[in-house]
């Protein structure tokens, strides 16, 4: 057995070490020598020359590896989340800006103020009146520039009553309808887009946007009013139907947003049965405007007839009636005939099998400050609605389309 140092050290405390010619050198390495060795560390059976310290670097290493996986899933994840939240405020703010600088929808609830000017003299004439003790019938008021007033049911026909009137081409007929200021600037909107074919508004739903009309129904799915890609898309009127709106069954598109923009806040009607007590919808276009009661809201496969567009009319009585039968929310007593026309909004929802509808039938045309007058030339419109066309066959929309 070795020496320890401190044995050195004593003996030789009154460095009689240098007397004898030893260096501290020698010393140091004379106690090594003699000191016992520093066994060698075994590592566990298997582990080989690693021992513990090989396994640490193997368990490090997959720590490593899935960290860098688990970075690289939530930078893609992030960037795909950036990337539809980009999307969704792109498309927001589009129709934000067209709303605001092109629609005036519910700017007043009051009709147009007439020139209030000889007011004098209209005076006198109502003391005239009174003397003679006879009084002119009430003439009717000026075109609306809102269609609030007309979303009462209990007031609208008498609203319609006290409204000017126009004798007007539609449809290739001569009709005398309610005049209405149009609250939408096609002019300016076709400059942004000549695809506009109309404005669709849903009061109960807080839906009011521009509606295209594509070569096909696959143009507007994801792309914006202004042309941008965006998922969002645009609200469209299927390619196959009229740009006048005069077919039997007319189909318009729009995505359920999870941000509630688009067709998503049709929900509603299912969800708060205070909604359906503003039964309207609206399309405004350049030269009319049509007033929609709804009738049905329900769901449906996505190759459901609700998606056929022309009919026979025994084919389209049987199609009026399976609406009605199929609703899911109570829309009132609302009689619909094959003399009707129909839009159907239509939205996706989380079955890629099943779509949501709400149906409405149009009840009246207003005529705007554009409406071809009644003895103005037109040509005659493309025969829509009636064609032997057999039940069976739908005109449903792509599986793409929501």
């Amino acid at each position: 057995m070795g020496r320890g140092k401190k044995e050195y050290q004593d003996e030789w405390e009154d460095d009689s070490w240098e007397e004898e010619g030893l260096e501290e050198d020698s010393w140091d390495d004379d106690w090594e020598d003699d000191a016992p060795e520093k066994p060698e560390k075994r590592g566990r059976k298997g582990d080989g020359n690693g021992g513990h310290k090989g396994g640490r670097g193997k368990v490090t290493l997959l720590v490593v590896i899935f960290l860098v996986i688990a970075i690289g899933v939530f930078g893609y994840s992030a960037a795909r989340l950036f990337t539809f939240y980009q999307g969704y405020k792109a498309g927001e703010d589009e129709y934000a800006s067209l709303s605001q600088d092109f629609a005036q929808v519910d700017e007043t609830n009051e009709p147009e103020k007439k020139d209030e000017t000889n007011q004098s003299e209209k005076q006198g004439e109502s003391e005239t009146e009174q003397e003679t003790g006879e009084r002119e019938t009430e003439m009717p008021t000026s075109a609306l520039t809102s269609v609030k007033a007309l979303e009462d049911e209990s007031t609208l026909e008498d609203k319609i009553s006290k409204m000017q009137t126009a004798d007007v081409l539609e449809n290739n007929e001569k009709k005398t309808l309610p005049k209405m200021k149009n609250p939408i600037k096609f002019d300016e909107l076709r400059k942004i887009n000549p695809d506009v074919i109309g404005w669709i508004r849903v009061s109960a739903c807080g839906i009011s946007y521009p509606i295209a009309q594509g070569k096909d129904n696959d143009y507007y799915l994801h792309r914006s009013f202004r042309g941008e890609e965006v998922y969002a898309g645009c609200i469209f009127e299927s390619y196959e139907n009229s740009k006048s709106f005069t077919d039997m069954n007319t189909i318009i598109y729009g995505h359920n947003m999870k941000d509630g923009s688009m067709f998503a806040s049709l929900k509603k009607f299912w969800d708060d049965p205070e909604t359906i007590r503003v039964p309207y919808f609206w399309i405004f276009t350049p030269d009319m405007i049509f007033q929609y009661r709804i009738f049905s809201c329900s769901l449906v496969n996505k190759i459901s007839t609700a998606y056929n567009t022309r009919f026979t009319l025994e084919h389209y009585q049987k199609f009026i009636d399976s609406a009605i039968e199929r609703s899911e929310v109570d829309c009132g007593d609302v009689k619909v005939t094959p003399e009707d026309r129909i839009v159907t909004l239509s939205t996706c929802t989380s079955d890629d099998d099943v779509r949501r509808i709400v149906q409405g039938k149009l009840i009246q045309i207003y005529a705007t400050e554009t409406s071809p007058e009644a003895d103005q030339l037109t040509e005659v419109p493309e025969v829509t609605g009636v064609s032997e066309v057999p039940e069976e066959l739908s005109l449903a929309p792509s599986e793409n389309e929501g």
